[in-house]
């Protein structure tokens, strides 16, 4: 038997070697799981038991300060209030490990699916992995798919500290109409011929790679005034916007996925943060003299992943089904800010930092500047985010991974 969580959760495992040492079955197990709840300042008693196929069950009887069936329905199980029970694919080990750490502290990328919110997204993987605190690093148009980073758990305190990104997108639009929103869902605005070739659309692109100002669409979620612009523009009020400056990194015409004939092309684009695609493709109908309008939008690249880095939601709700669990696809915090240098710290100024102390830049076994950094332990790893003062020789706090908040 096994105590977590300040002696409120035991853990009593029951292997095959276990069965085969002593001589017993299951069977005689069965009043093992109510046994833990007669100890005291016991909360959750969980019992797990090994089957001879290598997978487990867990019975889990909890008092009325804790809903046992909904601790189990994190796994596909499911039960009574006080007595309920799940089953895993996996050893005990890591049944135990699933059901004691049930915060979740990490990123998880999902490929996002059309006609949802990224809110949505949220909201959904919470209710999936049981995790309260989540949040997503930059919002999808419920047209758009593709990467959309979850933040969860001790994660979400870095939400206001992600560094400035690049971000890759797949377009595709139609050339000789326009809407209101510049995209396909609005209300056409006008209709006109095309006399752009493919070669005119790929010469035009060229006029749009680098830095450019762009003027933010009305259905957007930029605030004017304190009101945001999509609030105005569904009252029929159209406002002044000023010009942003962004950056096209790469623009490139996708001829086997574009159509002459049918005046639809499909465009590769990577950008800076703030870049709006639809406004890129609105200019370059502009441009053309002819009118475009985005039809899809596939964000391919966000915070340094791809998607190749993601999974549906679909196959999120697979695994809580299965209880495979979320460990293998759940991506470390300090993922987000590789761009930052890194930083290790000796066990006692781990500490010190942890307990929110300045650190002593002499006593770092590294040169630093007036930056911040990603500073490290060799015994507990990530700690948080540190920023160098040179003048006043410390390495500040910025802000603490906490896994249990």
């Amino acid at each position: 038997m096994r105590f977590y969580e300040h002696e409120r959760v035991a853990v009593i495992t029951v292997t095959q070697e276990m069965f085969q040492l002593t001589g017993s079955n299951a069977q005689e197990t069965e009043g093992l799981a109510p046994l833990t709840r007669q100890i005291e300042g016991v909360e959750i008693g969980i019992t797990i038991q090994e089957r001879p196929d290598g997978t487990c069950k867990a019975s889990i009887r909890t008092f009325e300060s804790v809903n046992a069936a909904k601790l189990a329905a994190c796994f596909g199980g499911g039960g009574h209030a006080q007595a309920a029970g799940c089953k895993f694919d996996c050893d005990v080990k890591e049944a135990r490990r699933l059901l004691v750490d049930t915060r979740m502290t990490g990123i998880i990328c999902i490929n996002k699916g059309k006609d949802i919110t990224s809110f949505g997204v949220v909201s959904k993987v919470r209710g999936i992995t049981c995790e309260k605190k989540a949040g997503h690093t930059g919002t999808l148009d419920p047209m758009a798919t593709g990467v959309l980073p979850i933040m969860l758990g001790g994660a979400t305190r870095f939400l206001n500290y992600l560094p400035d990104s690049d971000k890759g997108y797949r377009a595709r639009f139609l050339l000789g109409k326009t809407t209101d929103t510049l995209d396909i869902t609005g209300e056409v605005t006008g209709e006109y011929d095309v006399a752009a070739s493919v070669d005119d659309v790929e010469s035009a692109l060229v006029e749009f790679r680098g830095e450019i100002e762009q003027i933010p669409p009305m259905y957007s979620a930029v605030s004017v005034d304190g009101q945001r612009l999509y609030d105005l523009a569904r009252k029929g009020i159209e406002v002044e916007r000023q010009a942003r400056k962004v950056e096209i990194k790469e623009l490139s015409l996708c001829r086997e996925l574009s159509n002459e004939n049918e005046n639809i092309y499909t465009i590769d684009v990577l950008c800076s943060k703030g870049t709006y695609i639809r406004t890129l493709i609105d200019d370059l109908g502009k441009k053309l003299g002819c009118g475009a309008v985005m039809t899809e939008l596939e964000r391919t690249a966000a915070m340094g992943f791809t998607l190749n880095d993601c999974i549906t939601l679909d196959e999120m709700q697979e695994r809580k089904d299965s209880g495979k669990g979320f460990e293998d696809v759940l991506i470390d915090i300090d993922k987000m800010f590789l761009s930052l240098d890194s930083v290790f710290v000796s066990p006692a100024q781990a500490k010190r930092f942890q307990n929110g102390g300045a650190l002593d830049v002499k006593r770092i076994k590294k040169r630093l500047e007036n930056k911040s950094y990603r500073v490290y332990s060799q015994d507990v790893g990530f700690l948080g985010l540190g920023k160098c003062s040179l003048d006043t020789q410390e390495l500040l706090v910025e802000r603490l991974l906490v896994k249990r908040d």
